[in-house]
């Protein structure tokens, strides 16, 4: 990493933390890029760091404290630059892949619900008020699987039977308190909201929902990154004035104002899927179908589909990113690249 490029050292650095070379030099590096003498180990840096345009030498260094290894929506903390050009080394997404696969492989023939289907767009937000399960820095129960497994969603809190008695409980893991279906998790963040968690992120924050919290660092990373670009308002301007989206020329200058001062953040993150405060989407669409639409992509010229240069949603949006038989692992989930009966379609 001393001569070579962040993006080009992630092709060759292995995913473990401080596995870039000898440990000493690579703490103490650590330690200049968090500007932290204290730092003992990637454990020590704040978590919210991994999401920031501006840290990918944290994530080339700490990508399993950062989550590069996970997929998106099982609780990583990139957002939106969980991507090697980003620093999260190649391996990493590897293992996301190999870990669809083996999940996939496990449950293929069982009651599991493998279909490929984008996630609803309620799952994206979180309101406040609802229970979040509390088990995401475990490694899962003995058979390393966590609370969003089946096996917990149909637990039945008010007469506990398998498995939230705590027959697969193991040192890490209570279902009985870290799983809302079997009783637990955490009731308590009802201030909180994916768009005020965006606005002040908060230690509170972390435990608003796997889904969400990606989600809600995914929307500051792209509007952190969209207006890092030069001539960005220029050329949202530019595709308004081309005539080619159906919108009135009396919206425009609100709606570029909207999108450049980062006020466009609230409707990814509430539920209201508008353009501006008085402008909907020009099809009513929302969610995935939202985010994926052609009028979206051409307003922001972003393609949040692409795995090319940041971090897709595909594991959030399969269907409507056109996952299919032959994509890559990489990115869209393994019942949507297998599409071995009709049932995975």
């Amino acid at each position: 990493m001393q001569t070579w490029t962040t993006d080009v050292s992630a092709q060759f650095l292995p995913c473990s933390d401080l596995g870039a070379g000898i440990k000493d030099a690579v703490l103490n590096k650590l330690r200049l890029v968090v500007d932290d003498p204290t730092i003992l180990s990637c454990q020590d840096v704040d978590w919210r760091l991994c999401s920031q345009q501006d840290m990918s030498e944290l994530r080339a260094l700490c990508p399993v404290m950062c989550n590069c290894n996970l997929p998106s929506d099982r609780g990583a903390i990139t957002g939106f630059f969980g991507h090697p050009k980003f620093g999260c080394p190649v391996q990493c997404a590897s293992q996301v892949a190999a870990n669809s696969e083996r999940y996939y492989l496990e449950h293929l023939g069982d009651d599991y619900d493998l279909k490929c289907a984008d996630l609803e767009s309620d799952d994206l937000i979180y309101t406040g008020g609802e229970c979040v399960d509390s088990d995401w820095n475990s490694d899962g129960d003995k058979f390393g699987e966590t609370c969003w497994a089946d096996k917990y969603w149909e637990g039945n809190h008010a007469n506990p039977s398998h498995p939230c008695k705590g027959s697969h409980d193991d040192s890490d893991f209570t279902a009985g308190t870290m799983c809302c279906d079997c009783g637990g998790g955490i009731t308590t963040n009802s201030s909180l909201s994916s768009y005020s968690c965006s606005q002040d992120l908060g230690d509170d924050c972390f435990w608003i929902g796997s889904v969400a919290r990606f989600w809600m660092l995914y929307v500051n990373g792209l509007f952190e990154y969209l207006t890092s670009q030069k001539g960005f308002e220029d050329m949202i301007m530019d595709s308004l004035e081309d005539d080619i989206l159906p919108i009135q020329a009396q919206h425009y200058d609100m709606l570029v104002d909207y999108i450049v001062t980062g006020r466009m953040k609230q409707s990814l993150l509430e539920h209201d899927w508008k353009f501006a405060p008085q402008l909907d989407h020009p099809r009513n669409l929302v969610g995935c179908e939202y985010l994926t639409s052609w009028e979206f992509k051409l307003l922001l010229n972003v393609d949040l589909c692409s795995p090319q240069s940041f971090a897709s949603i595909q594991r959030l949006c399969p269907k409507s990113c056109g996952c299919g038989s032959g994509s890559s692992m990489r990115e869209c989930p393994m019942q949507c690249v297998a599409a071995t009966n009709s049932s995975t379609v």
